[in-house]
């Protein structure tokens, strides 16, 4: 019998000798997606916080340079100021910075205008310069009249010292007022005949560069380089345009209105108006701005001026409750009730100091100049009418009314009718007035004249101070 074969099978053990299969949890496959996404936010974070470090940096740096060029443009001015000797129109500073000058004669002052540079950078100042008083303006009066007497008379009143010419002083009467016991002046009263007037050459190139100006546009002669004046849609001229544009002389013909926000940054502007002149309610007038008219020009109300100069060869109307701040130029000028000309103002009655023609007639038969300020007008700065070469007939006045005020300088070449009141220094060839059927000449029969409560940072305007002259920031444009 044969043996049966079997086959014999063994129990799974679950082992195998090859491989081994592990299995994990769910979410063991995200691990390095997360540590990648977490080196990528840091690094962000880090590139973040560098670059605002490095902006942070730049923006000091750019503070530092614009603080720098504004104080080197600041500085140029200073220097200017304080007549310093500086390059052509160059200062150097330093600290690497560097200030570009330029002066200019603004009327009365200068003006000047400074650009500094740092690296990069540039600021850009500008200033008026005005001239500090000498020992003449610490007098509240200076009568320098050469033939008449100084008579005090009525309600005048004069706080501080007065300065006279040879003939002296003396007391006087009028009917219906009464007789003075005393003179009334609280300071000293000195005879000294050396002063006979200023000289205004500076300011008289200029207005006869003023004429010329408008004498050759008149003619057609004035070339102008640049574009055509700016014009609305209505085809007036556009002059808020006009003032933001490159051109420094225009000449507009015809009487004009001006309106908007004209305002002018850097160097001066020049209108040439051959006509009238007025302004819309409203309008502003900012900055180193010259307006030349042929004709009158009036400023109303609601009007803001601010270092304009305004030049007529007619006559310049302030209109009552008007206040600005400018130079007013003219042979005829009035200031009507409660207007105000804010510091640093100047109202100028300017004739030609030239000799032409025999002395014993004027060289153009003219009408004579005056400058009224009515009831309760302010002017803060200057008032001033300079001495003619050859004398009219007629009478050249000022004329401060009762309740009128200035406070600075008044300087007369011709006669003061003088019943306001002056803070500050009043300057004069003569005074006059009218009580029928007399004419009083070298008369003050009413009138306040306070010299002691003129701040002494109070600039005159400049060349008034021949020798030695001293200059100083009058104010900030």
């Amino acid at each position: 019998m044969s043996a049966s074969k079997s086959k014999v099978q063994l129990p799974a053990t679950g082992r195998r000798k090859r491989g081994v299969a592990v299995h994990m949890g769910s979410d063991c496959g995200f691990g390095l997606p997360s540590v990648l996404m977490l080196v990528v936010v840091l690094s962000t974070l880090s590139f973040s916080l560098l670059l605002i470090q490095y902006f942070h940096y730049t923006a000091v740096l750019r503070d530092a340079s614009r603080l720098k060029a504004d104080m080197a443009a600041q500085n140029g001015i200073v220097f200017v100021a304080a007549g310093k000797s500086i390059g052509p129109d160059s200062v150097y500073f330093n600290d690497d910075t560097n200030a570009r000058v330029y002066a200019y004669p603004w009327g009365l002052y200068r003006l000047v205008l400074s650009s500094g540079v740092s690296g990069r950078t540039i600021s850009m100042h500008s200033a008026l310069i005005g001239q500090r008083m000498n020992a003449l303006f610490k007098n509240a009066l200076v009568y320098f009249n050469p033939q008449h007497q100084l008579v005090f008379a009525g309600e005048a009143q004069v706080v501080g010292d007065v300065q006279v010419g040879r003939n002296g002083a003396t007391l006087g009467v009028l009917e219906d007022m009464k007789s003075l016991p005393g003179f009334p002046v609280t300071g000293t009263i000195e005879s000294d005949g050396s002063f006979d007037g200023f000289d205004f050459n500076e300011f008289g190139i200029q207005v006869e560069a003023f004429d010329s100006l408008l004498e050759t546009a008149g003619a057609g002669g004035l070339v102008l380089t640049g574009p055509s004046p700016a014009r609305s849609s209505g085809g007036d001229y556009d002059f808020e345009k006009i003032a933001q544009g490159r051109a420094t002389e225009v000449v507009l013909h015809g009487s004009q209105v001006i309106s908007g926000r004209v305002v002018r940054v850097g160097e001066p502007l020049r209108l040439i108006i051959l006509g009238s002149v007025t302004f819309s309610a409203g309008a502003t007038v900012f900055g180193p701005i010259q307006i030349l008219s042929t004709g009158a020009i009036t400023v109303p109300p609601d009007v803001r001026l601010e270092y304009t100069i305004l030049y007529s060869q007619d006559s310049i109307e302030v209109l009552s409750s008007a206040e600005c701040k400018a130079q007013l130029i003219s042979p005829r000028m009035t200031i009507h009730s409660r207007a105000k000309l804010d510091y640093p103002s100047s109202l100028v009655a300017w004739a030609s100091t030239d000799s032409i023609g025999p002395s014993d007639e004027p060289a153009i038969a003219e009408a004579p100049r005056s400058v009224v300020l009515k009831d309760n007008v302010v002017v803060q700065g200057a008032v001033i009418m300079n001495k003619r070469a050859v004398p009219l007939d007629e009478l050249e006045l000022v004329v401060l009314t009762p309740s009128s005020k200035v406070v600075g300088l008044v300087y007369s070449g011709e006669e003061i009718t003088f019943d306001g009141t002056v803070i500050g220094t009043v300057i004069t060839n003569d005074f006059y007035f009218y009580e029928s059927p007399t004419r009083y000449f070298g008369w003050i029969r009413a009138g306040k004249i306070v010299r002691t409560d003129l701040p002494e940072s109070f600039l005159i305007p400049v060349g008034l101070v021949a020798d030695s002259p001293q200059l100083d920031i009058l104010d900030w444009i």
